[in-house]
């Protein structure tokens, strides 16, 4: 979720967002400069994003996936199975 109107705004929010099993990878406002993007970075929890190894092969939906398999498994198989016929029809 993206909220960027000001500081002040990011931090009241994140007290009233109420999701079941949310995981706030971080919070902040937009507005930054680039030479603060390391900062930025750094401020995300690691914990909540992708082992590089999933990255890097290009796997993150399967990370994702056994992370909350009964939220994403039937997304995952309505979507990956159509994707799986059109690449065997072309």
């Amino acid at each position: 979720m993206g909220i960027g109107r000001c500081p002040r705004l990011a931090e009241g929010t994140r007290g009233w967002v109420r999701v079941p099993r949310l995981i706030v990878a971080g919070y902040r406002d937009a507005y930054f400069s680039e030479w603060q993007d390391e900062t930025v970075a750094a401020e995300i929890r690691p914990d909540a994003l992708c082992p590089m190894v999933t990255q890097r092969f290009g796997v993150e939906w399967l990370f994702r996936l056994v992370q909350e398999p009964r939220r994403l498994f039937s997304r995952y198989a309505r979507t990956n199975g159509r994707f799986t016929l059109l690449l065997a029809r072309a």
